[in-house]
């Protein structure tokens, strides 16, 4: 893979997960005017299949490259996003046991 596909794909990258994090942290209204605004699940969901795209794009690249750059960014995609991904599923289950009371 070329230094300017390498770019391209890590700005693609950027900017994918730029987006979905945008749309994850935006301010919820939580009154009944804003009927559209995302629910949690759907948040968790934004952001893990953001994640998941990332994840892949990264796997391609590993199966694509002898670069040694590109390779260590790609495993750098990949834990990085499984991480994140790891933690959103961890964080919703803990806000779902709290909403319904059943732990502290």
């Amino acid at each position: 893979m070329s230094k300017t596909a390498t770019q391209s794909l890590r700005k693609s990258l950027t900017a994918a997960a730029a987006i979905a994090f945008g749309i994850a942290l935006h301010p919820v209204k939580a009154n009944a005017e804003d009927a559209g605004a995302p629910t949690d699940p759907q948040i968790v969901w934004i952001v893990t299949t953001a994640d998941q795209i990332d994840i892949n794009y990264a796997k391609l690249a590993l199966s694509k490259t002898r670069n040694k750059q590109v390779t260590d960014f790609a495993q750098q995609m990949i834990t990085d996003h499984t991480s994140v991904q790891n933690s959103v599923s961890a964080l919703a289950a803990e806000t779902q046991c709290n909403s319904s009371g059943q732990r502290d």
